[in-house]
């Protein structure tokens, strides 16, 4: 493999392509169609080392071959550059724990070749990435797995960022990194936005809490985020609070646990009274912690959690499925419940009653008054706690706080102080809501099915809900909401079968 040097930039910098083997361009002239124009001052600085000495920016520009390693071309690169891997670095940089962190100090995008295909290795001797909070621009982070990375007492063990401008995470990896501190997989603090995209964290631990914490000024879209088998000491084990809106979708959190907070998302959103918060198409399983799987603060703004399921998950407090609390402000805020699948969840409290006690499925209560609470075609049902009930409310409200409105849904038990208006079409009091177990049932994310006894079927509202997405059931495009004329309850919908081509020619089939 040979490395063309580029003209240089009206800057003196270089653009740095990688040319060779029978894909070979021949000439400068044909090597600029590589990289961009050099009257635009960017760079595409090449890793085509996998070793990890101090850092030599000069390694990237002086046309040697095998000399950039990662450490160099971070130090060479300048606002708006981007910086990619030449495949014969192999499937892992390993780390020199003595050199530290590899610190990202431009804004800057790094295109990896996949999560799957390279691995950057802390070697729990340091942390990965450090972004400082001098970048203000945009930061993009794709396709390379991060591990092992350790940062001791201080917070973000795989990447910890005090960067001003945008995050975009795409397709990466965070496994088994560690802090005794805040994020185990990374800690994002003060960005303006943030968009997790396909990422997965698996296995990262942190002392205090959230093994992946973001705090963002302005929003989080959060889209195929997968948490599975993380642990926090402390509080929620992933926690996401935006200034603006938060929006999780197409997500799974799975067997993570907490000693404190949600074992599987802990989502604080909309201190700006224009934001919201919106979960759907999302599962939450088998996690434990104070609250089981989800955990919506909805601060000053809106909730929607929708075609989702909770099952599985363990709570020591309140809400082993989901808990959401809506409120704040002078002027009412909502929080609807569209189309979720709550069952199988257990409360396993300390005592039968209390202020902020109960919900073995589902726990509502509000920071303020005027909180309006809909459910709508869902099931929240089959969630067990000696002495708790189904939905609960925390006992922090009065009967004012809250008003909350049931249709076509499946309901197991409520509390006393619930205060829960029948709207027509619910099913109460049932303890089998007549569900398989979570499977892989096509979609993103896995689903409880129905089996052909359950209430459910073709007893949901129609119209259903108006949501981003209701059309389909919580598995997403192809799924419809609404079959056989009716939609059913809960994040599953039970789809007709795929109709026969009357005109499709007939293949004949040979026996014997």
């Amino acid at each position: 493999m040979a490395k063309t040097l580029l003209p240089t930039t009206p800057t003196g910098r270089r653009f740095v392509g990688l040319l060779g083997g029978a894909a070979a361009l021949a000439g400068s002239a044909a090597a600029l169609t590589f990289a961009a124009s050099p009257a635009s001052g960017i760079t595409n600085l090449v890793v085509d080392s996998n070793g990890d000495a101090a850092a030599t920016p000069s390694n990237c520009t002086n046309g040697t071959v095998g000399d950039c390693t990662l450490r160099d071309a971070l130090a060479a690169a300048q606002d708006g550059d981007t910086i990619t891997f030449d495949a014969s670095i192999g499937s892992t940089i390993t780390m020199a724990p003595i050199n530290g962190q590899f610190v990202i100090d431009h804004a800057i995008t790094i295109n990896g070749p996949g999560r799957d295909n390279l691995t950057i290795d802390g070697q729990y001797g340091t942390r990965v990435f450090y972004l400082p909070s001098s970048v203000t621009g945009d930061v993009t982070i794709s396709g390379l797995t991060i591990t092992h990375g350790d940062s001791g007492i201080a917070d973000g063990a795989g990447i910890y960022s005090m960067a001003a401008g945008n995050i975009t995470f795409s397709n990466l990896g965070f496994e088994n990194n560690r802090t005794t501190g805040v994020g185990g997989a990374f800690n994002l603090f003060h960005p303006a936005d943030v968009v997790i995209d396909d990422v997965i964290a698996d296995d990262n631990s942190a002392d205090k809490y959230a093994a992946g914490y973001v705090v963002a000024f302005g929003t989080i879209d959060a889209a195929g985020f997968v948490a599975t088998n993380n642990y926090s000491t402390g509080g929620s084990t992933a926690l996401l609070r935006g200034v603006d809106s938060v929006t999780v979708t197409g997500s799974t959190f799975d067997a993570n646990t907490t000693g404190g907070g949600a074992g599987g998302l802990d989502i604080y959103g909309g201190s700006n009274t224009q934001g919201s918060v919106l979960v759907s198409n999302s599962t939450f399983s088998n996690n434990s912690g104070s609250q089981g799987g989800l955990f919506v603060s909805g601060e000053n703004c809106n909730v929607v959690v929708a075609n989702s399921t909770a099952t599985g998950n363990t709570a020591t407090q309140s809400g082993a499925g989901m808990t959401i609390r809506v409120g704040g402000g002078s002027s009412a805020r909502t929080a609807t419940i569209a189309q979720v699948t709550v069952s199988g969840n257990t409360l396993n409290a300390g005592q039968a009653s209390g202020l902020y006690y109960g919900g073995s499925g589902l726990m509502l209560y509000s920071t303020a008054s005027l909180a309006d609470v809909a459910i709508t075609g869902s099931i929240i049902s089959g969630n067990t706690g000696a002495g708790f009930h189904d939905i609960d409310v925390n006992g922090y409200n009065t009967p004012q706080d809250l008003t909350i409105t049931a249709d076509h849904s499946i309901i197991g038990t409520s509390g006393t102080l619930v205060p829960l208006t029948d709207a027509g079409g619910n099913s109460f009091d049932v303890s089998d809501p007549g569900l398989n177990a979570l499977a892989n049932n096509g979609g993103a994310t896995k689903t409880m099915s129905l089996k052909a006894t359950s209430p459910a079927i073709d007893a949901g509202p129609n119209p259903v809900a108006t949501f981003p997405g209701n059309q389909f059931d919580q598995r997403g495009t192809g799924f419809a909401r609404i079959a056989f004329g009716r939609s059913d309850i809960g994040a599953f919908e039970i789809q007709e079968p795929t109709p026969v081509d009357p005109d499709a020619p007939v293949v004949p089939a040979f026996t014997g």
